[in-house]
């Protein structure tokens, strides 16, 4: 009798273990849907402001209140910077990781994604990069 209780209990905690698994297995499936659909709300944001960068000959007249709106409207989007040429021209929220001024080409965390976005004309994902005061972010160039 002791043998067969024996195995009874091996082969619940057998399905037990299994079923963990597959919860780990769906809650990675989702966190990675949902990291992806933040990674398009990215690039999807990043279109907008390229044609509104192209049909205003780079001048945006009231940045600071299209990036408020487009921050607010994507809650995984923290800041958006304009950077012509690499050098960051336009921030919104004024205190972002990067300062305006700055050149996105010679900066340690960013120098060789600008170059390939750049080059290739296509976005680049950096990160995850420590922040000064101990955030990590992620930065989607294009």
């Amino acid at each position: 009798m002791l043998i067969v209780s024996v195995i009874a209990v091996y082969i619940m905690e057998k399905q037990n273990y299994a079923d963990k698994r597959l919860q780990c297995q769906i809650y990675a499936q989702s966190a990675a849907i949902q990291f992806q659909r933040d990674v398009q709300n990215h690039l999807l944001v990043n279109e907008i402001l390229e044609a509104m960068i192209t049909e205003t000959d780079g001048k945006i007249i009231h940045f600071h209140n299209l990036a408020k709106s487009l921050v607010n409207k994507f809650p995984a989007l923290d800041f958006i910077q304009i950077a012509p040429d690499g050098i960051i021209s336009e921030s919104y929220p004024s205190k972002s990781f990067f300062q305006n001024g700055m050149s996105l080409l010679t900066a340690p965390e960013t120098k060789t994604a600008s170059s390939y976005a750049i080059k290739t004309q296509k976005p680049y994902l950096i990160g995850p990069v420590q922040t000064k005061d101990n955030n990590q972010i992620l930065i989607v160039q294009q």
